[in-house]
């Protein structure tokens, strides 16, 4: 044999064993160079659809909590439980858009491995990947049956796999996964990869098959060249006894500067015929044939070596594979599916569980913030907090010693029999939920942060703060709500974001923040969108009901009327010209036996009540019906008494509708903020009041508790309120020409006396505006022309003593507040022949658009006409206050709500919203640039040079960027692209 035939790779030298044991075919990537062929150019990979795939661990307590959501949004009725269940479902939408942006971003390239490698050894796989998600993505490569999961995708990933099963593979799926930013739905999007036919090699087992041996009797001892002297320079010494089957000769190896060896040459050959079946016996088989040096077979073609054998035994293997019989599957499940999504970390940092910490607390102040509570239990609550937080940083990563222990349980039976405790004397549901249940949840929240050690216990415990911020929507109804809600909102995100470990790729994309501003700016707008299609709630509003402050005044008798200091409330008293001389609550004479029209009052600014009502409507309190002129009395009756806490209110005069009238069910909760007198307030038509003690119910439709209702009562009433439109009250007719010809309708002659003292001219004014065509356009046509000749004054001045209030109003003065305004449409509406009272009470007053409750205010205190209608029963009028009919009033929508308070915000603090964002930015825009001055430091000079230059190529387009990216063709190429 020549030097140039008997050289050989000192690979191919290393797969021939001695042994007998199987080939090792790996090197680190578990095959031999020869075989490390790479798919550079392959075939085009194809791309399924992105689909979900499962949730995070932890996650599901989210739908539960949105579900406790619903029912508490159902509860209270409260427009800001629902506004934050929309942000729930919208900010979830957006996070699940997000992760499927994320691996639709991603395609592969390519998947980089051997031809040949061994089953059940692992080889080193390479995945080349293009595009940039919006957050991290993960890889999880399938071949074979056997699967892998690398870290965050790159342009290049690497990884490991083992494939238990031999035989041939032809393709492999790549999945890109993804959770998104906020880590609770993952996505998925598998790639089908055209490979080079990889062989998977059974390992190799004994014994030996059953052998087809040709063999001859010699000793094999053969000259390997007949060129030159044994031992000479120019030829191969011959095998002797003693040498190794391999061997190199270093005189021809040092003339020629290469290795060449020489090999025992056999005279006669031995051939072993290998049958086919046994995939690791058929392996054993050839790889022992081939170190014993015989020449082995297989269908009469010679094994070369132990590559060959390898090859040959994985297509064995896949032959037998193919050859047997597995049930055919439906065509639903005939396609390959991966194993669901597996976070290759589940450990948290100090960062993330001092952000849950933070969401935690916020939650937890703003429910106490709803119950009360005071600056003691609000620093035990903090306390807490802190506590549980460095337990879970500390013991739960070390073993907890028995002090530790013991403190743990003695914190909680201490916690658990302060909530015992204050479920003494609780008696039924509703009690339960505002007074002992928030206190527990509080408990459990703060309890559970200790539990927090992973991924899983944090979004567990992130979803709880949920179920209380709701809670605690539920019942605050002060202007801050909103401001809270944003603020545990904020912390949320940032603690999930943190929490999921997804975070953002290494290499920022151009245009990453913007896309991000666009797509927090999407959200808001999709949020604020389906806001506008949801209507105002008009919930049974129970869950923060009833509540009756124990420090308050008693009635002596039932029905009687009480001040709001707990005094009887004494009448208006004589004629005077001084301003608030009654003592009522603002400053107000008409929750009083008696009112008088030349008595004004001196309404204040404070809020004295908050009503949790979807539409506007006139808080009734009293009625008049008798009017001399000037004083106008309530009818002298006591009525029925009823203990609370659910009173049943029956129909009184004039409530009963007609036949084929409808009515609907209008929810108000009333939440006093200043001490009012014993007068329950409600809408007309009142059917059900949940109040905490007992309630007249008088049959001129007053409601009298038998406490006067102090700062912090709460109550509810149920009304019966028919949706009246215009067109309804037209349609009755002129009601005077019907009954002043009705003599049965004998209840309603108290409702159309007039006073002996009305002048002549007052008749003749409402003859003379009359609209024959209806009632209802008569009083519009009166309500005009009081608008158009009389001026509405809390300063007017008052009647001359024995002066006729209404004509004074008309004629004399032609000013006057709304006591007097009302008296005139009244003695007029009487006049000709349409039942009317006086009310008093207060008008809706302001609504805040984030809670959904009406600020009432000293100053919306009020008198206005209640006019019967035959089919509808007492419907409302005022001159003076623009309080929408029932069927005409717009309940609204929960986004129409805050987009009106977010422009009133702008409008009204243009300045400092100005300001505050432009602090946010600065803020952000100065920790970008630490972050950026500590990474450039961290990364070194060079470092930081590497990074400019990336940062440059990013400028320039893929198919403009310099072929050799040096720093002269760089600088140029951006010049090119920037210009001068």
């Amino acid at each position: 044999m020549s030097p140039a035939t008997a050289r050989r790779s000192p690979t191919d030298s290393a797969v021939e064993r001695q042994d007998g044991r199987p080939t090792d075919l790996g090197q680190a990537g578990g095959a031999p160079r020869s075989a490390q062929t790479e798919t550079t150019e392959p075939l085009t990979p194809t791309a399924g659809r992105a689909r979900p795939i499962g949730l995070s661990k932890g996650s599901g307590v989210f739908l539960a909590v949105f579900v406790v959501g619903g029912a508490i949004a159902r509860l209270t009725g409260a427009a800001a439980v629902v506004l934050l269940l929309i942000g729930a479902l919208v900010s979830a939408g957006a996070a699940a858009v997000v992760g499927r942006r994320s691996v639709r971003r991603v395609s592969v390239v390519a998947v980089r491995l051997p031809t040949l490698i061994d089953a059940g050894r692992p080889v080193a796989v390479e995945i080349d990947t293009e595009g940039f998600p919006g957050c991290n993505s993960a890889l999880r490569l399938r071949l074979g049956g056997a699967e892998t999961r690398t870290g965050w995708t790159a342009e290049r990933t690497g990884a490991e796999l083992t494939v238990e099963r031999a035989g041939l593979v032809d393709r492999c799926e790549v999945a890109v996964e993804s959770p998104g930013p906020a880590g609770l739905v993952w996505w998925r999007r598998t790639h089908h990869v055209p490979i080079e036919t990889v062989h998977v090699a059974p390992a190799a087992s004994g014994p030996l098959l059953e052998l087809r041996r040709d063999s001859a009797a010699s000793g094999g001892e053969q000259r390997t060249s007949h060129h030159g002297a044994p031992g000479d320079l120019d030829g191969l010494r011959p095998w002797r006894v003693g040498d190794g089957e391999h061997s190199v000769h270093w005189p021809t190896s040092l003339r020629t500067g290469e290795l060449v060896g020489h090999d025992r040459q056999r005279i006669v050959d031995d051939r072993w015929e290998v049958p086919r079946r046994d995939a690791p016996r058929f392996r054993f088989t050839l790889d022992e044939g081939l170190r014993r040096q015989v020449d082995v077979m297989v269908d009469g073609v010679r094994v070369v070596d132990s590559l060959d054998a390898a090859r040959r035994a994985a297509e064995l293997a896949h032959e037998e594979r193919e050859s047997e019989t597995e049930p055919r599957l439906p065509i639903w499940k005939r396609s390959i599916t991966l194993s669901p999504p597996l976070e290759t970390n589940s450990s948290i940092g100090l960062r993330d569980r001092l952000l849950v910490a933070l969401c935690t607390l916020v939650s937890v102040l703003m429910l106490q913030g709803a119950l009360g509570d005071d600056l003691v239990r609000r620093v035990i609550a903090i306390v807490g907090v802190a506590a549980t937080t460095a337990w879970s940083l500390w013991f739960l990563r070390r073993t907890p010693t028995w002090w530790s222990r013991a403190a743990v349980t003695m914190a909680t039976l201490g916690a658990l029999a302060r909530v015992a405790a204050d479920t003494a004397g609780i008696d039924g549901f509703i009690q339960a939920l505002r007074g002992p249940m928030p206190d527990l949840l509080m408990f459990l929240v703060v309890l559970h942060g200790a539990e927090i050690a992973d991924r899983r216990t944090a979004r567990t415990h992130l979803a709880i703060t949920g179920a209380v911020v709701a809670y605690a929507t539920g019942l605050r109804i002060d202007p801050a709500v909103g401001w809270w809600m944003a603020a545990w909102s904020l912390a949320l995100i940032v603690a999930l974001v943190a929490v999921s470990g997804v975070g953002t790729p290494p290499r920022r994309r151009p245009g990453a923040v913007r896309e991000r501003v666009a797509t927090v700016a999407a959200t808001a707008a999709a949020g604020v969108g389906l806001a506008v299609l949801v209507p105002v709630p008009d919930g049974p509003a129970s869950l923060g009901l009833p509540a009756v402050s124990q420090d308050t005044g008693l009635a002596d008798q039932d029905g009687a009327l009480l001040g709001p200091d707990g005094s009887p409330a004494a009448s208006s008293g004589e004629p005077s010209t001084n301003r608030g001389a009654l003592g009522q609550v603002g400053g107000y004479p008409g929750f009083s036996e008696t009112l008088d029209t030349s008595v004004r009052g001196d309404l204040g600014d404070e809020i004295v009540m908050r009503v949790r009502a979807p539409e506007p409507a006139f808080w009734r309190g009293q009625t008049f019906t008798e009017f001399d002129g000037r004083v106008w009395r309530v009818t002298p009756e006591s009525g029925v008494t009823r203990d609370g806490p659910r009173i049943d209110v029956p129909p009184t005069l004039g409530d009963r509708l007609g036949r084929g009238v409808e009515s609907e069910s209008f929810v108000q909760t009333f939440h006093v903020e200043a001490d009012l007198p014993n007068v329950i307030f409600a809408a007309s038509r009142p059917e059900t009041v949940l109040f905490d003690g007992s309630v007249t119910l008088r049959n001129d439709a007053a409601l009298r508790a038998d406490r006067t209702l102090s700062a912090g009562t709460v109550y509810s009433v149920v009304s019966q309120r028919v949706p009246v439109t215009s067109e309804m009250l037209r349609a009755q007719g002129d009601l005077g020409e019907r009954f002043t010809r009705a003599a049965d309708e004998q209840w309603l002659r108290p409702f159309l006396e007039i006073p002996e003292s009305t002048s002549q001219r007052t008749l003749d004014l409402a003859a003379a505006l009359r609209d024959e065509r209806s009632t209802y356009d008569t009083i519009r046509a009166y309500e005009a022309w009081i608008a158009t000749n009389t001026v509405y004054d809390l300063g007017a001045p008052v009647p001359a003593p024995g002066a006729d209030a209404v004509d004074d109003h008309l004629f004399v003065s032609q000013r006057g507040f709304c006591e007097q305004i009302s008296s005139s449409l009244v003695v007029m509406l009487r006049s000709q022949g349409i039942p009317t009272r006086l009310a008093t009470g207060y008008i809706p007053g302001d609504r805040d658009r984030i809670s959904g409750v009406w600020e009432v205010r000293a100053r919306h205190a009020h008198a206005w006409v209640e006019v019967w209608f035959p089919e509808t029963g007492w419907q409302a009028f005022d001159p003076t206050a623009d309080v929408p009919l029932a069927g005409e009033a717009d309940r609204g929508s929960v986004g129409g709500d805050v987009l009106t308070a977010a422009i009133g915000s702008v409008a009204e603090r243009p300045v400092e919203i100005g300001a505050l964002v432009a602090a946010g930015a600065g803020l952000t825009l100065l920790l970008r640039r630490w972050k950026t001055a500590v990474a450039r430091r961290r990364r070194g000079r060079w470092g930081a040079l590497h990074d400019d230059v990336l940062a440059l190529l990013d400028l320039i387009p893929e198919d403009r960027r310099p072929a050799v990216p040096t720093a002269p063709a760089i600088a140029d190429a951006v010049g090119r692209e920037l210009g001068p």
